[in-house]
This record gives structure tokens, C-alpha cells and sequence, in this order.
């Protein structure tokens, strides 16, 4: 039985970098939807009749934020993963969020394709349950999915 592709939701203001992404990762073979706000991304996962297996977002977002994106959709699916990327302010509002401003859950612009590809490779292969700690290559403490879904 030929396996199902990934979907990527890919989420982000500019338009340059959407399209960008998303013919990278279709060049790759990964089925691919696009919104370019919080409120467009919410209605495409709420109507998209299939499963989608990743949210690559932006963090600076029209109609809310990367993180409270991710925070909604994982109380929808919790075997949904997610991959941010951020400009170099995504700095700025990491740590009000308890995550890091780098680490292989968050790209940085400007996109590299290599980076990209390795960093959807990476979260798609994520376990479903991962420790609120998990240590990145980089040696750092990196907090993800639990830390999102239990931040208040």
C-alpha cells in the first residue's frame, strides 16, 4: 500500500516566502495549503476535509501570533506537529511564550531551502508525545508542543 504524502499547512503574512515554501516542499512531494493570516489558517484547518500533518508558520502573524496558532490547532490534533519561522524580532516574543528564538523547531529568515526541507523532515518525524525539555542539537533546553498546550 503506497503511503498517504504529508500535508503542510503553511502559514505566513508574506506572500513571497509562502510561495516560496510552498513550491519547495511540492517539488518535494508533500500536498501543500496556504493561508496568509491566523483567522484564514483557522477556517483552512477547520474545512480541509483531510488530516494535516504540519503547520509551518510565521511567527508574526495578521489576527494573532505563530504560537497561539499552533496552541489552537493542537487542541484539535494533537498528532498535529509544528515548525516556526521567524525574522530576526521573533526574538522579541519567544521567551513571553516560554520557547527559544532558534533551535530545530524554528527557522530563520531568509529561508534556505536545505534548512527548510531539514527542518520539515525533522517535525514530521517528531514523536507524538515529546518532553517538555528536549535537548537540541545545539545542547540547549528547547520547549515545545507540551509547553504550548499547557501555557496559560
Amino acid at each position: 500500500m503506497p503511503r498517504r504524502r504529508s500535508t503542510i499547512l503553511i502559514v505566513d503574512a508574506d506572500r513571497g516566502d509562502r510561495e516560496f515554501l510552498g513550491a519547495l516542499l511540492k517539488h518535494h512531494r508533500y500536498a501543500v495549503l496556504q493561508a496568509g493570516d491566523y483567522w484564514d489558517a483557522v477556517d483552512l484547518y477547520q474545512q480541509f476535509p483531510g488530516r494535516i500533518d504540519l503547520l509551518l508558520t510565521a511567527l508574526a502573524l495578521p489576527g494573532d501570533n505563530g504560537y497561539e496558532l499552533a496552541r489552537a490547532l493542537f487542541r484539535r490534533d494533537d498528532r498535529l506537529r509544528a515548525l516556526f519561522v521567524s525574522a530576526p524580532t521573533g526574538a522579541i516574543v519567544s521567551p513571553y511564550y516560554h520557547m527559544p528564538s532558534n533551535g530545530r523547531h524554528m527557522l530563520q529568515k531568509p529561508l534556505d531551502a536545505d534548512a527548510v526541507l531539514e527542518g520539515v523532515r525533522f517535525a514530521l518525524r517528531s514523536r507524538r508525545r515529546e518532553l517538555k525539555h528536549a535537548e537540541t542539537e545545539r545542547g540547549g533546553p528547547h520547549l515545545i508542543k507540551e509547553s504550548l498546550t499547557n501555557n496559560n
